[in-house]
């Protein structure tokens, strides 16, 4: 016996509507800020994904600043719904993803722009966040409030490579 049509219509708007938009976006809700520039995104179908922002490196929480890096991308998005444009999968499996709140503000930008992450140029060619690092160095937020110390604000990258922690 076939399938009455309308069962089979519901059924497929049902699985139409329960897909993500687009196939490089998630949808979620921040249930854990893991450091500064990486969080843990709940999605409707009650998946974890692990998001690193794309382009930006934050202090490590050895590092000078990574607390307040950590705890800063807490206060914007924990708990929050977040829109994730997936850009790619690193070596360690974890999502990167330029990340959104509902009102299109980019979490990527704010970080680099309240002076808590570097921008990557090796990984991302936005020029927005070329500028953000530069006017947050000037005006002196975050890590760069230190910049007339003998001990300059040290990349994440550098102080993982001198073996300090693992990502």
């Amino acid at each position: 016996m076939k399938p009455a049509p309308i069962k089979t219509a519901v059924a497929l708007l049902a699985l139409v509507l329960a897909l993500p938009c687009r196939a490089d976006e998630l949808r979620g809700k921040v249930v854990g800020i893991v450091d500064g520039d990486t969080v843990d995104l709940l999605t409707p179908d009650r998946r974890t994904v692990r998001l690193r922002f794309h382009g930006v490196d934050a202090p490590e929480d050895g590092q000078a600043y990574g607390a307040a890096a950590k705890a800063y991308t807490g206060r914007k998005c924990a708990g929050v719904a977040v829109v994730a444009q997936v850009v790619d999968l690193d070596r360690y499996g974890r999502t990167v993803a330029d990340v959104k709140l509902a009102n299109g503000e980019s979490l990527n930008h704010d970080l680099v722009r309240a002076g808590f992450a570097w921008w990557m140029p090796e990984y991302s060619k936005d020029k927005t966040l070329d500028t953000l690092e530069a006017e947050a160095r000037t005006a002196r937020r975050g890590l760069w409030a230190d910049l007339d110390t003998s001990k300059p604000p040290v990349r994440p990258s550098e102080y993982r490579k001198a073996g300090k922690v693992k990502p």
